[in-house]
């Protein structure tokens, strides 16, 4: 058993329980884990929806100046959080509360609206990143869009918090369906690349308005005696994870910029198609701990550590299982999101070995949550940095051999380097009881079905093969699923 947390690290309200049972705390958050799953998955890669769509109302080009609108889009709104999403999360099980947590999406929005008139008034400094994109509506929308959905982050981590799940659920919906079905339709009618992002900037204004409701206003915090403390540990957990979000999102998305600059633009679009089917076991990871965190912060301090520890297995099982078959089911995936003028050929290796990123994302996560909980966040900006400039060096030196399957390489490597240092750091900081057996076995499923999706052939009869193995992988993952959240009595008794 871990050692307790020191008694002034932990909220009142998590003193005096009942001892955990830790495969019934699991089981439930699992539980919570499926219903955020789903919205939260679909929320961030809701892009995908729109992408057999866009790519056949705009050319490989347009859809270049597009992908660049929405690597700005996705910067800016990291910056437009301003590190409140965690500082929220922890604030809410702390002494300040609800009320505190929901005090800080008002000060969230201030910032946002901030960021968004500084990017606004300096586009056209930071547009000269991108080569052949110039400060035009699309980076314009890009600014304003980011604005609302920086806002939307926090106020769906006071939702997660509460455990609204139908809550959360709708307001993801909406920033999906809403935001993606504006802007497609916008597309449709003629608007071209800049009708998109106008229709999916209303779509988020929208969504905000729900969630923002939803999670309820509150200001009085911020006037009291409380609002001193309140607003320095909100800073002192969230300014950390300002360069910690910008350089985490730049893990993902900067080596698109070299691939522009290398491969040009129109194969910075294919690369970004072949990176996002890839990037569904990373949502996927985010998802699940967006059950994991309030769970973890919620638990009792004699318990914490080891419900980290069982808990982390059951969810790098799951992982796991399905990163398989996202490698497996890739080429089949990439047919049906473009035509063949975008050259998909041969880049369903780019998703595999996107998608077994998930599994050092997810050890980075355990790290991250361990820090967030101690208010030592500053190792967090020290560790994403470090893993970017890897990244973007050793695609600088694979993609000019191997081209982008060279980018994609440097993507797992770099979230290897990426849990590697934050575990160096936050392992100080908690005893964990790992069970390091079945962590690795935890871990088997994803390195064997990359293995089996690099070198089985992409076409022909071989996608009815793969389709079958991703489709095998998707029950065994639903069946790991359910086997934890079965009751341990009934796993006792074989019920």
């Amino acid at each position: 058993m871990a050692a307790p947390d020191p008694i002034n690290d932990d909220p009142a309200h998590a003193r005096g329980r009942e001892p955990l049972d830790t495969r019934n705390a699991v089981s439930g958050m699992l539980g919570r884990g499926g219903f955020y799953s789903i919205a939260t998955v679909v929320q961030l890669s809701a892009g995908l929806v729109a992408i057999p769509v866009l790519t056949r109302v705009l050319s490989p080009a347009e859809y270049g100046t597009l992908t660049a609108a929405l690597v700005a889009q996705a910067v800016l709104t990291h910056l437009a959080a301003f590190g409140m999403p965690p500082a929220i999360s922890r604030s809410f099980f702390h002494r300040h509360g609800p009320e505190g947590a929901r005090a800080l999406i008002c000060v969230t929005a201030l910032l946002a609206v901030t960021v968004g008139l500084v990017a606004l008034l300096s586009g056209p400094l930071w547009s000269r990143a991108f080569n052949d994109v110039p400060f035009g509506s699309e980076l314009r929308l890009a600014a304003v869009s980011a604005v609302a959905s920086g806002v939307l982050i926090a106020a769906q981590a006071v939702l997660q918090a509460e455990e609204r799940v139908r809550s959360y659920m709708v307001g993801a919906v909406l920033a999906t369906a809403g935001a993606q079905g504006l802007g497609v339709l916008w597309a449709l009618l003629g608007g071209g690349g800049s009708g998109y992002l106008a229709g999916f900037t209303i779509g988020m204004y929208l969504a905000l308005a729900y969630a923002w409701f939803s999670a309820g206003f509150a200001v009085a915090p911020l006037r009291g005696r409380e609002a001193g403390p309140l607003a320095r540990t909100a800073f002192r957990i969230g300014l950390p994870t300002i360069p910690h979000g910008l350089a985490l999102y730049l893990l993902s998305a900067g080596d698109r910029v070299l691939v522009e600059r290398f491969e040009g633009l129109a194969a910075s679009g294919s690369y970004y198609i072949a990176y996002a089917v890839g990037s569904l076991g990373i949502f996927l990871a985010v998802a699940l701990n967006g059950a994991w965190a309030p769970s973890l912060f919620a638990a009792a301090p004699e318990d914490r550590w080891s419900f980290l520890a069982d808990s982390a297995v059951a969810i790098l099982r799951v992982v796991s299982i399905v990163t398989a078959a996202f490698a497996l089911a890739a080429p089949i995936a990439l047919a049906l999101f473009a035509p063949p003028e975008y050259e998909l050929e041969g880049l369903a290796d780019v998703s595999a070995l996107v998608a077994v990123s998930a599994v050092p994302y997810l050890w980075y996560l355990t790290g991250t949550n361990i820090a967030v909980w101690r208010g030592r966040t500053r190792i967090l900006a020290i560790s994403t940095p470090i893993s970017v400039v890897f990244n973007l060096v050793l695609c600088a030196l694979l993609i000019p051999p191997f081209g982008l399957v060279g980018a994609a390489i440097a993507t797992p490597a770099a979230y290897v380097l990426l849990g590697a240092i934050t575990w160096a750091r936050v392992r100080r900081m908690a005893t964990i009881p790992w069970d390091s057996r079945a962590l690795w076995l935890a871990a088997l499923p994803a390195l064997a079905g990359l293995v089996v999706a690099l070198a089985l052939p992409q076409d022909g009869a071989w996608l009815v093969l793969r389709g079958a193995l991703a489709a095998l992988a998707a029950l065994a993952a639903l069946a790991a699923l359910t086997s934890a959240r079965r009751p341990a009595s009934e796993v006792a008794t074989g019920g």
